[in-house]
């Protein structure tokens, strides 16, 4: 499970947009298992065939988010688009990322899509 606030992640954004419930998860395992015994251990094989399904009440998830991404969101930006709003934030002497976003957004034209 993506543990991320990109809204460009399909799983991401599926469970942003779920407002209560659990979100279904199968989990998948593979690798190996080290057991101790009284002399050593032991190494157990996992096949890759190995899986479980779970679900997650979506309230974990946004307390996890919460958590880790307090009152945040994050995008994806094409290299030219950062680096515009990079000399746009530059240029003006802006503080922060999200003041340069801000200021462009204030001086933007809001169009009806009607």
């Amino acid at each position: 499970m993506p543990c991320t606030y990109d809204l460009e992640i399909a799983a991401t954004t599926y469970f942003h947009a779920l407002e209560e419930g659990d979100i279904p998860l199968v989990l998948l395992f593979s690798g190996t298992v080290f057991t101790g015994d009284g002399s050593g251990f032991t190494v157990h094989p996992v096949s890759w065939k190995a899986e479980t399904p779970c679900a997650v009440p979506v309230v974990v998830w946004r307390e996890m988010m919460d958590r880790f991404f307090p009152n945040c969101g994050w995008i994806r930006l094409h290299r030219d688009t950062l680096l515009a709003l990079g000399a746009y934030k530059n240029a003006r002497a802006i503080p922060t990322w999200e003041q340069a976003i801000t200021d462009l957004l204030a001086g933007a034209v809001v169009r009806d899509p009607s």
